[in-house]
């Protein structure tokens, strides 16, 4: 599946996470909102074998700061919820083309929530 990302910062979250070919992944956080974390988890099909574009989405967290600033403001608990492949215009017109983007809404068992649009990186 690739590299995906989410590089800006100006809301204090980034995102950025490598998937395998079994929707595995691993990758990092960093920005003010949520500090520097280790992530991974899993990305899978919702319907496996169909054409249907709906995923599950799992992140677990791990502190990975080395200063206490930066810690990772993700709890130690699993985030789980729904997730999507979609097509986000690239441009005013068509010819433009598109980015495809995972997007995801996920919560902890506790109420904490995490959602974001990461892109598809060449």
């Amino acid at each position: 599946m690739g590299k995906w990302a989410n590089t800006d910062t100006s809301f204090g979250i980034s995102i950025t996470i490598e998937v395998d070919e079994n929707g595995v992944f691993t990758g990092k956080t960093v920005g003010a909102q949520i500090g520097v974390c280790g992530i991974s988890g899993t990305i899978t099909q919702a319907q496996p074998g169909t054409a249907k574009n709906m995923y599950g989405f799992a992140l677990n967290a791990v502190n990975a700061a080395t200063e206490a600033k930066d810690a990772c403001k993700l709890n130690g608990l699993p985030y789980k919820g729904p997730a999507a492949i979609g097509l986000v215009p690239a441009g005013n017109f068509d010819s433009n083309g598109y980015f495809r983007n995972i997007m995801f809404l996920v919560r902890t068992s506790d109420g904490s929530t995490l959602t974001a649009g990461l892109r598809k990186q060449p």
